[in-house]
């Protein structure tokens, strides 16, 4: 009788999974990201593919998605808003050799829901931003973006769900709106990587 294998395979995948770790900031910026210079930020109905690609052909090195509405990307039944804001079935999106590196940006304030869409993205990304920095009214309606500020302990949840929900070791990137209160901006930032890699 020969030994069994499957329980080897199943051990061996678990110890891969228990050794990997999530990069610091700079080991995502060296290792993935490639130490970019010239970064296109996500901009409203402008970061789409085709503009990726042109910011690409003239010098970008890093480009974002434009801000996803990680509610709405979650219904996987919803099929038109999942191809018109990340179209994975086209394969265009996401592929390794034309459109990354990449960061896709989520607004969010819900970690369940984050989780669920960085899950459907996390092969096509090399990393997530959480905005916390929207400061528009449909940021106001839907309670995301820079109107999520003064809930610390939502945005920690929301940024650490990856302990909490047992969660891959995609990294969580997040930009922060300045108002005229700096000391409470640089107060929030610090305790958000307090408990960051090193």
């Amino acid at each position: 009788m020969e030994p069994s294998t499957s329980g080897t395979s199943s051990s061996a995948a678990a110890d891969a999974q228990t050794t990997k770790r999530k990069l610091s900031g700079y080991e995502l910026y060296r290792e993935v990201l490639g130490s970019p210079k010239y970064v296109v930020a996500p901009m409203v109905d402008q970061s789409e593919l085709a503009w990726r690609r042109l910011s690409r052909r003239y010098g970008a090195q890093l480009v974002y998605t434009p801000m996803i509405n990680a509610k709405m990307f979650t219904d996987a039944s919803n099929k038109t808003f999942r191809s018109a804001n990340f179209d994975i079935p086209s394969g265009e999106e996401g592929d390794t050799s034309t459109d990354r590196p990449l960061i896709v940006q989520f607004c969010a304030n819900n970690p369940e829901q984050l989780l669920t869409s960085a899950k459907v993205l996390e092969s096509y990304c090399d990393a997530v931003d959480l905005n916390l920095g929207c400061p528009q009214d449909i940021a106001k309606k839907g309670h995301y973006g820079s109107f999520l500020q003064d809930e610390w302990e939502l945005i920690y949840t929301l940024s650490e769900y990856d302990s909490s929900l047992s969660y891959s070791f995609l990294p969580i990137l997040s930009a922060l709106s300045i108002s005229i209160y700096l000391n409470h901006e640089c107060s929030f930032a610090s305790e958000l990587t307090s408990n960051c890699p090193s």
